[in-house]
């Protein structure tokens, strides 16, 4: 989904700017990365599934820094629904998701999924471009 994702987004390359854990090099300092580019980050856009919500570093160290941080200093949590999961059993739920949370991704059939990707995707831009008024 990430990939998918990233396609979507690419025409937005000059509005936005993208970050993901494929970004670390080999060799990298993984956990140093990642918290460097939550410190600098606007907003996080989560891709919610089963797994996610099952990762203990994300539970433990990366979801409470993004939720303290959109309590704080107005960080933007905007996250997307992927497969089934009991998003609704943590702070996420408070959450406005992009798109409808009845219908995970992972069950539209393709054409719906792409569609409901790119209107993700205005969700995002227009996110951003909220932030580049700032």
């Amino acid at each position: 989904w990430l990939k998918e994702l990233k396609k979507m987004l690419a025409p937005l390359g000059q509005v936005l700017s993208l970050w993901d854990d494929t970004m670390i090099e080999p060799g990298g300092r993984w956990k140093a990365d990642i918290e460097r580019a939550l410190a600098g980050s606007k907003a996080a856009v989560l891709l919610v599934s089963a797994d996610f919500l099952a990762s203990e570093f994300i539970r433990e160290r990366e979801l409470p820094r993004l939720l303290k941080d959109a309590k704080r200093n107005g960080l933007r949590i905007l996250w997307i629904h992927v497969s089934a999961s009991l998003f609704s059993k943590t702070p996420i739920k408070n959450y406005q998701a992009l798109h409808d949370i009845k219908k995970p991704l992972d069950q539209l059939p393709k054409a719906r999924w792409r569609a409901a990707l790119s209107h993700i995707a205005d969700k995002i831009d227009e996110a951003a471009r909220a932030f580049a008024g700032d």
